[in-house]
């Protein structure tokens, strides 16, 4: 994709300095102007936008294991009834269809 045109640069007298704008035809010039020809090739996949994309593994590691001892279920019910004060009875059953 070319760009072509001018840039025109205005130099002030003021605090602000230079200013400068694009334009396709050269324009009139005042006292304080100059016109830079710009000729720019640019890729237009320069204007797509990215698509992202990431890859999740998670390692066999990471999984927990499937089975909780007896230790455990023992401290979840006594954690549920402390916090709650309801009497709970909890059952661990190994369920393989996952």
């Amino acid at each position: 994709m070319l760009l072509d045109g001018y840039l025109i640069v205005t130099k002030h007298t003021h605090k602000y300095g230079l200013a400068g704008k694009f334009t396709k035809n050269k324009p009139p010039l005042r006292s304080n102007e100059i016109a830079i020809r710009v000729e720019c090739e640019l890729p237009i996949e320069l204007f797509s936008r990215p698509t992202l994309k990431f890859n999740i593994t998670i390692p066999k590691e990471a999984v927990p294991q499937r089975e909780i001892s007896a230790e455990v279920v023992g401290n979840i019910q006594q954690l549920i009834q402390q916090n709650t004060g309801f009497d709970v009875k909890l059952i661990a059953e190994n369920d393989d269809s996952l």
